[in-house]
């Protein structure tokens, strides 16, 4: 059973997803108005939720490790950003197209990917999605020891 703040934490994550959804089907494809100030909003939600329940599923037991678990998501964020640069879109695009062995639905995933703007934007907001989500999420406290009498 998890405990209350996990569950917390998970309702919080899940929340943060809803609005990413929220923000990329409505105002994301005016870019106008508010939508230009929450187009970076579903790359914002995404990092920060899933770093949350990167967090409580991987439940790093030090500091060295939450940083290594939470770099490494960024890095991941940040490199699937710059796969949308223009010089990456050629090579994406005969990547997809060279591995024929591909479940149907990555494939379109990843051609659908390459159709997006690099957006230096949503790195920051990546950023700041996982940025958050450590603040939120307390580092799990050692053990408590007993100290038994000799």
């Amino acid at each position: 059973m998890l405990e209350a703040e996990s569950r917390r934490a998970l309702l919080t994550a899940a929340l943060a997803l809803l609005a990413g959804l929220v923000c990329y089907l409505w105002l994301r494809p005016d870019q106008i108005g508010p939508a230009l100030l929450l187009g970076s909003g579903p790359a914002l939600t995404h990092a920060f939720a899933f770093a949350v329940l990167l967090l409580i599923a991987g439940r790093p037991s030090s500091l060295h490790h939450r940083r290594v678990l939470l770099g490494v998501w960024l890095a991941l964020l940040v490199t699937f950003e710059a796969l949308q640069l223009p010089g990456a879109k050629p090579w994406m695009a005969a990547s997809v197209q060279a591995v024929d062995t591909w479940p149907l639905a990555l494939g379109e995933l990843l051609q659908a990917h390459g159709a997006g703007t690099f957006d230096p934007v949503d790195v920051l907001a990546s950023a700041l999605g996982v940025w958050l989500a450590a603040a939120l999420i307390r580092p799990a406290s050692p053990p408590a020891t007993r100290h038994h009498p000799s």
